[in-house]
């Protein structure tokens, strides 16, 4: 697996991670490094050659905050204590106090005034099938042969789904576009309820014309898209057509068909598409498709939030009308699939289909 190499931005200048910490008084070469918060390393190494090595180590509760080298990104990665690893400048977030070998809190380990961590756009980004680091995603079903791809803009690791004609994020896009306000009276993104650890357990919601990356694409604007979509997906990747959701939903309902252009319906397909945990009233799936949906809820027009634990509904590429935009939902209480159209002004989750 490759990843993309990650810099900081120090005092107005891009300099190597590595660099910036060093002038902290980092010293990769360490062979004792800091601990977490009860100066246990729990084996986790001071030094690891690349995040695949590092996803071997058992990241749990009791190792929270502990930190480790990482050479492929160039500067040091922090476990989250939920089998997860964290770069800045998200780390300050956790609350870790870092400690040194003899005890001694050291501030400037991870600065967000000193560091900003963002990819180098001249390195490039590839899956690799990766079975080992289950761990961090245990939502997902655990019999399937996932890989991985690293979002070359954030850092994020993604777990991807491939079947004979199709490759899938089998995780819901969690990319922050920023400031979005300028697209339009309805752009948002943000995450459900406005707390950030719905993002962690959702990824992001979005707005249509956000989803599309496309201001025309607003309510009230007909943008007629044609073609791959990259939207707000990571290069390679785009949002999916309703023709890409057909081939998905007939994968486990052949009667179901292609063509649709108003409400269609698979009354079975969606126990097979829903994850395996995390829905409300006994409302998990099977998951035999390894598409892993969760429950992620959504927003509408007017900002209110509902349904998370209940439904999941994702963006399709694919427009209706100037108002309205195809998407599809699955539901807790019945293994109904629907693709259909609602305003563009809804916030839903994101899916990125893979570029042929």
């Amino acid at each position: 697996m490759k990843f993309g190499l990650l810099k900081a931005f120090v005092l107005g200048s891009v300099v190597p991670l590595a660099v910036a910490l060093n002038a902290c008084g980092d010293d990769s070469s360490s062979t004792s490094g800091p601990v977490n918060n009860d100066g246990f390393r729990g084996g986790i190494p001071d030094t690891v050659e690349t995040f695949v090595e590092l996803s071997n180590y058992d990241c749990g509760k009791s190792l929270r905050c502990v930190t480790t080298y990482l050479v492929e990104y160039h500067g040091k990665a922090v476990c989250d204590g939920e089998n997860g690893w964290v770069f800045s400048p998200l780390v300050e977030k956790m609350g870790c106090d870092f400690f040194t070998e003899s005890g001694h809190f050291r501030e400037e380990e991870f600065s967000s005034s000193s560091t900003e961590l963002v990819p180098d756009p001249n390195l490039e980004t590839e899956e690799s099938s990766v079975s080992s680091s289950k761990g961090a995603w245990a939502y997902l079903n655990p019999d399937i042969d996932y890989s991985e791809f690293t979002d070359a803009r954030d850092g994020q690791v993604y777990k991807t789904l491939s079947t004979s004609t199709q490759t899938w994020m089998a995780q819901n896009l969690n990319y922050d576009p920023g400031d979005v306000s300028d697209m339009g009276e309805y752009a948002w993104s943000g995450c459900y309820n406005n707390k950030a650890d719905s993002c962690s357990k959702y990824g992001r919601l979005y707005t249509w014309q956000v989803a599309m990356n496309n201001a025309d694409c607003a309510h009230g604007k007909e943008c007629k898209p044609n073609g791959f979509v990259q939207g707000v997906c990571p290069s390679g990747w785009h949002l999916p057509s309703l023709y890409e959701y057909e081939v998905l939903i007939n994968n486990f309902d052949s009667k179901f068909g292609y063509n649709h252009t108003i409400e269609a319906l698979s009354s079975t397909a969606g126990k097979y598409l829903r994850s395996m945990t995390g829905w409300d009233s006994s409302g998990n799936g099977t998951d035999s498709s390894g598409f892993s949906a969760l429950p992620a809820g959504y927003r509408n027009y007017h900002g209110d939030f509902y349904d998370a634990g209940r439904y999941a509904t994702f963006w399709s590429a694919s427009e209706f009308n100037s108002t309205d935009a195809y998407y599809l939902r699955l539901y807790y209480n019945m293994d109904d699939v629907i693709l259909n159209y609602r305003d563009k002004g809804n916030v839903f989750s994101v899916r990125c289909f893979k570029d042929n």
